[in-house]
């Protein structure tokens, strides 16, 4: 079926419905080959060979074998018109189309055609032709109708001129220019004679843009003329235009050799035979055939200067091989002193934590001892001077690994260095040493990460302060350059100052020099400087240092001003504020006496003692644990994850404190359990732990754990902050008891539990109205034993599960009466009470009033 508009249909009959079902649906596609050629379709046809043509607005189109795809012919190919109105087939086999500016015959020859236009200069009675009008009659005749009548005609009597035209090349031009016969430009000659007695031309590669003209003698109407060309190795198939059109125009040809072929055809489609022109495009001079001979005369002067070039070079890379091994031995050894320094370190923190935790506690109790309290101070600062010694080791191996990453923030520069030189004006002053600052900008704002950059200034005042002889000083000047977009800070001492040979590897790691800091003071590792170039530098910054042997030593510092240097992923927008709170500070003292608690436990509401769950593979850590807490704490070890997992089932601890590095099962896979399991996901969970890098501390955090504490901690913070978690805990149930919310978000700390006592309320709120659902009805609805349930209600809510059901049962009396839709008596079966008596008793006991007066407010 064709359509005016929508294309060709195929359809198939359905018996079983008496309607037309559309099998196919060809259309006009412009980026598909094959496609029908328009979607405007005026006529079908099947001619004697069972071969559809559709006759379209935009051509002929011929319906392939495969039934998928068109053959599709048009004006390109001789046809008077694309706007085919009618279709017959004569006697012969040969088709007849009508159009709107003639009549064409067609006949397909294997994979050419042969097509003949006839318009009113053939006898036509018109050009324009009606659409769908045409028969072939009796006699053979076809008739078709048109503007002015119709046109009837034998096919058998119209005989072809038989006779092809001559053809002829008639000009050949270079970039739109004709090429004369003789010299051309540069005196070269490229046609010696006419082109159309010439075979062949040569051009160099440059002359890339060619055009043809093309005669074809016939003078039996020539405007009908057709002509064919190809340009073989450039063109595949032949190109048709008619006598209009009597050029062909190539542009940016490769260099290679073509053969120009042209034919031409009469107006009754007789082709003549096709004429040939050669064209040798001769390749650049780096690709032609002596060019190729230098350049073998030139690969073989290479490849013996490789030849001597790679023998005069043996004993350079031996040299060279020596040297390579020389500083991988040094680059391993590094490795492996970094590798040592981070595995000690990380061991270190927990013997660390039974030094200084029980020192911190001492020294709080010993207050009034002065001697021992001396003592004992120094064994503290020292200890503390270890682990800052052991943190700075973790960063350095962090910034060599490309793990150290900043968060910076705006900071008041003068402000911040002041901050840090105050903790070592004791120190300056013990020792007769003159701290100075030179500040001519006040306000200076800069992006720092406080922490590391405190790291950079309390390394370098500490160094200057160190090799400054008694009686020195130690000067920090603070300025910006010119135009005010860099900040420079200045720390110079008046000590012995850095050799020449030491001063270009003075930021190397492990690198140390020759001066011996002051008598009493103790020699680094060698990784501090290097630290603080890897943390200027990720600030944008700089640093050198500067120093006569004997006149002191000055390190200079440059850091950029703003934040445009730094990644957004590096900044925090939260308020200023001063430097870090983890710097060493011995404790205050106090009046707790041993044996007392070092906190005092939240107040539970049942009166009971909490339990607690530690879990710590180190034994003496363990047991300093459970000393410190065990008087204000019920207390149950466990020596790893395994081992706690199967403790907890029995115990239903209120907290769970445990370490993360512990063989069988780690803390981070045990706080994972608790937080996923129902019955367990309540319980708040604290994470102890050697690893101090922020990775570590997100990876137990997202993990669902409450609290992240590095080792080596204080034992009061450590009590500080399991009692508020446990306080949060108690004030959460205590909200739930007295809110009339049964929103479970208002106890729950997590989606699980939040999700669990939704549940609970749906179930509740669901047999609202019936007295008779029980607990036991309630676990099974929740998939629990009665116990479980017994539990977790219990910890969530600090209630069993038959007060919970009854407080939430008046909790909505509460709500119900305050609509007031509904007296007393309706509102007590609404929520299950059967016994008004017993409902008014319980309803004053929850709420201070009876119903009826909670009704009337």
């Amino acid at each position: 079926i064709g359509t005016r508009g929508n294309g060709l249909l195929k359809c198939t009959f359905d018996p079983a419905s008496q309607s037309l079902q559309v099998a196919q649906h060809y259309r006009f596609s412009a980026g598909r080959k094959g496609s029908l050629s328009n979607d405007k379709v005026n006529a079908l046809f099947t001619d004697s060979r069972q071969r559809l043509w559709v006759c379209t607005s935009g051509g002929l189109n011929l319906l392939e074998a495969d039934g998928q795809s068109f053959r599709i012919f048009t004006q390109a190919h001789g046809l008077p018109s694309n706007i085919i109105q009618s279709i017959l087939e004569d006697g012969e086999g040969k088709l007849w189309v009508s159009t709107q500016n003639g009549i064409a015959s067609l006949q397909l020859l294997d994979e050419d055609v042969r097509i003949q236009a006839y318009d009113v200069f053939d006898g036509l009675q018109d050009n324009f032709f009606s659409n769908h009008c045409a028969a072939r009659l009796p006699s053979g005749q076809l008739c078709f109708g048109g503007a002015n009548g119709i046109s009837l005609f034998n096919p058998s009597n119209i005989r072809p001129d038989s006779i092809p035209p001559l053809t002829r090349i008639s000009d050949f031009l270079l970039f739109n220019r004709s090429v004369p016969i003789g010299p051309w430009e540069n005196g070269r000659v490229i046609l010696e004679k006419s082109i159309a007695e010439t075979k062949e031309i040569t051009l160099d590669y440059l002359q890339n843009v060619l055009s043809f003209e093309f005669v074809g003698l016939h003078f039996a109407e020539p405007k009908k003329n057709l002509f064919a060309y190809k340009l073989e190795g450039f063109d595949e198939k032949w190109v048709y235009t008619d006598a209009e059109k009597r050029f062909a125009h190539y542009t940016n040809l490769p260099y290679r050799d073509f053969t120009f072929w042209v034919k031409s055809a009469n107006g009754d489609g007789v082709w003549s035979a096709p004429v040939s022109l050669r064209i040798r495009m001769l390749p650049p001079f780096w690709l032609s055939k002596w060019a190729y001979l230098l350049y073998a005369l030139l690969a073989a002067g290479l490849l013996y200067a490789g030849w001597k070039i790679t023998h005069m070079r043996a004993e350079f890379r031996a040299k060279l091989a020596l040297e390579r091994m020389e500083r991988e031995k040094s680059e391993e050894l590094n490795q492996m002193k970094i590798q040592f320094f981070t595995n000690i370190s990380h061991e270190l923190r927990t013997p660390l934590t039974l030094i200084i935790s029980p020192l911190e506690q001492v020294l709080r109790e010993k207050a009034t001892d002065r001697p021992l309290v001396a003592l004992l101070t120094r064994m503290y600062q020292n200890a503390g001077r270890l682990l800052t010694m052991i943190n700075q080791l973790l960063d350095f191996r962090k910034s060599e690994a490309g793990l150290l990453r900043i968060r910076a923030e705006r900071t008041d520069l003068c402000h911040f260095i002041g901050e840090i030189m105050l903790s070592f004006k004791t120190l300056a002053d013990q020792h007769d040493i003159q701290l100075t600052c030179d500040t001519r900008r006040q306000g200076l704002e800069l992006w720092l990460d406080r922490d590391q950059m405190e790291k950079v200034f309390f390394n370098l005042l500490s160094n200057a302060i160190k090799f400054t002889p008694d009686g020195g000083a130690v000067q920090i000047s603070i300025d910006t350059d010119e135009s005010g977009e860099t900040a420079h800070v200045r720390v110079a001492d008046s000590g012995p100052g850095i050799p020449r040979e030491h001063l270009e590897r003075i930021f190397d790691p492990f690198h140390q020099g020759d001066h011996q800091p002051r008598q009493g003071v103790f020699g680094g590792t060698g990784i501090g400087l290097s630290l603080v170039k890897s943390i200027v530098e990720q600030h944008g910054g700089s640093i050198r240092a500067e120093s006569l042997a004997g006149q002191g030593a000055v390190f200079a510092i440059s850091l950029p001003l703003g934040n445009a240097h730094l990644k957004p992923e590096e900044m925090v927008t939260y308020g200023a504020g001063t430097v870090s709170a983890e710097r060493f500070v011995l404790p205050a003292g106090g009046e707790n006496t041993a044996g007392e608690a070092v906190v005092d436990a939240a107040p539970a509401t049942d009166g009971k003692r909490r339990h607690l769950l530690i879990v710590e593979d180190n034994a003496d850590i363990r047991a300093y644990l459970k000393e410190n807490l065990q008087a204000t704490y019920d207390i149950t070890e466990a020596a790893d994850g395994q081992d706690a997992l199967e403790k907890i089932g029995n115990l239903s601890p209120d907290l769970v404190l445990s370490d993360v590095a512990m063989p069988r099962m780690d803390g981070i896979e045990l706080c994972r359990r608790l937080k996923s399991d129902l019955p367990t996901s309540h319980i708040p969970v604290v994470l102890l732990t050697a690893r101090t890098s922020l990775v570590y501390k997100i990876d137990g955090l997202e993990t669902g754990a409450d609290d992240y504490i590095t080792k080596p901690f204080s034992m009061q913070l450590l009590a500080i902050r399991i009692r508020n978690l446990i306080q949060i805990r108690e004030n959460l149930r205590l909200k739930f008891g007295k809110s009339f919310d049964l929103s479970p978000s208002a106890v729950t700390v997590n989606s699980l539990d939040e999700d669990f006592l939704q549940r609970v309320l749906d179930a509740v709120e669901q047999h609202m109205d019936e007295s008779e659902f029980s607990i036991d009805d309630l676990a099974r609805s929740l998939a629990m034993s009665r116990i479980q349930l017994y539990r977790k209600l219990k910890a969530l809510t600090g209630e069993t599960p038959n007060s919970l059901l009854r407080n939430i049962r008046l909790k909505r009396a509460a709500q119900l009466l305050a609509t007031h839709q509904f007296n007393v008596s309706e509102v007590a079966y609404k929520v299950g009470f059967t016994d008004l008596k017993y409902f008014r008793e319980r309803f004053r006991e929850q709420f201070g009033v009876n119903p009826g007066e909670y009704e009337g407010n």
